[in-house]
């Protein structure tokens, strides 16, 4: 719901904002891959862990 008026308003607004939104999404998604990675990580590690005992 939220995401709606948000994008409604986005429509309005001058290119200046358009950019500034493009980048923060583009900022997002990269924080969201790195999240995804080091979740990765952990469960490999823990694997690993779980396989010597």
């Amino acid at each position: 719901m939220a995401a709606n008026s948000f994008n409604s308003s986005q429509s309005v607004s001058s290119p200046i904002i358009k950019r500034k939104t493009s980048a923060t999404k583009t900022t997002l998604t990269f924080l969201d891959t790195r999240k995804e990675a080091i979740d990765a990580l952990k469960k490999s590690v823990e694997r690993l862990m779980s396989e010597k005992m």
